[in-house]
């Protein structure tokens, strides 16, 4: 029996700026039905990680393989959240999720209903028709969410993608994420909020000085925190 192709390949990659490196020989696997998150301090490399799977960033070695092929192409099978949203502020809600749906070649026919879906997902269908520059930063982060998962992705990628929601939204997007998961679908999740990781996430990586140094496993905050927390002596000695 032939073994399911992973929804995300990324091997030996590597990024430098100016000479100082940003990340350094990352390899991430992401299956079909996988949520793997993503934790570090700021500049630990992981949202370069992240520009680099989706071709923001030109990796200076190392490979991207999304649904098992390098192709660009495959980007358009991909639903990202950046941590700047991406939206455009002169166009309607429903006009941003007209040019996505465009953008991933979403059939014509399928396009509406993907919309609609969108929009549902959202809560936002009232305010569809609005430009987004009268949209608060939380309806227009609930549409970038929402947007990720239009069509047909079999990977989404979520870098920062949940601050700034309220509650409700929140819980509504961690079931969302995870039934795309139990649905076949591969994640990656970059948040510094440590309880919704080891919520959603199987495993969780940790990235320091642009190299994954450690796995753990997904549902255990207390491991996460122990990620950040300094030993008393270190907090005696600085007070």
């Amino acid at each position: 029996m032939t073994a399911p192709i992973p929804a995300l390949v990324l091997t030996g990659a590597e990024k430098a700026f100016r000479g100082r490196p940003a990340v350094v020989g990352v390899d991430l696997v992401v299956g079909g039905g996988e949520v793997v998150g993503l934790i570090g301090e700021n500049g630990a490399g992981k949202s370069t990680t992240l520009r680099m799977v989706m071709g923001e960033v030109r990796p200076d070695a190392g490979e991207v393989r999304i649904g098992g092929s390098p192709s660009p192409l495959q980007r358009r099978r991909v639903g990202y959240v950046a941590q700047d949203s991406g939206l455009y502020p002169d166009l309607t809600g429903a006009e941003n999720l007209e040019f996505l749906a465009r953008a991933r070649d979403l059939p014509p026919a399928a396009r509406p209903a993907a919309i609609e879906a969108a929009l549902e997902l959202s809560g936002l269908g009232e305010a569809a028709h609005r430009l987004l520059r009268e949209w608060s930063g939380g309806m227009r982060q609930r549409l970038s969410l929402a947007a990720a998962f239009l069509g047909d992705p079999i990977l989404v990628v979520l870098d920062e993608a949940f601050q700034g929601l309220d509650p409700g939204a929140l819980l509504t997007f961690r079931e969302r994420l995870l039934r795309f998961a139990a649905e076949g679908g591969g994640a990656v999740v970059c948040s510094h909020n440590l309880d919704l990781l080891a919520r959603v996430c199987g495993r969780v990586l940790l990235m320091e000085r642009g190299r994954v140094s450690r796995e753990i496993e997904g549902g255990d905050v207390a491991a996460l925190e122990k990620c950040f927390r300094k030993p008393d002596a270190e907090i005696r000695d600085r007070s």
